[in-house]
């Protein structure tokens, strides 16, 4: 029963999260701060995974590869690369790195 319980539960959040920007869409305050931050939500949503994901990836005992991904990514960045371009080569730098890692003795 509990596990219906959860289950509905996040049925019901996952449509509240996306029926309630619908229906307040012109309700909403449209001025320039307000578009700003808009735009940037999906650019700090997207860090804000990078960051656990780093931290998830320096517990398991892979920093070198880690630096070596952020560096790549933290580059790339600076550069105006794209987001996908950013978490494509930061992801592949660390794949190499800890594929590497595991051959060395």
């Amino acid at each position: 029963m509990t596990t219906w319980i959860v289950v509905l539960a996040v049925g019901l959040g996952s449509f509240l999260f996306r029926a309630v920007p619908l229906s307040l869409a012109g309700r909403l305050d449209e001025s320039e701060r307000f578009d700003r931050l808009i735009r940037r939500a999906g650019v700090a949503t997207l860090t804000a995974l990078l960051v656990t994901s780093a931290d998830h990836g320096a517990q398991a005992g892979n920093d070198v590869a880690l630096a070596a991904a952020l560096a790549v990514g933290f580059v790339l960045g600076l550069r105006g690369g794209s987001m996908l371009r950013v978490v494509l080569a930061g992801s592949a730098t660390y794949a190499i790195g800890v594929g590497v890692l595991a051959v060395l003795p």
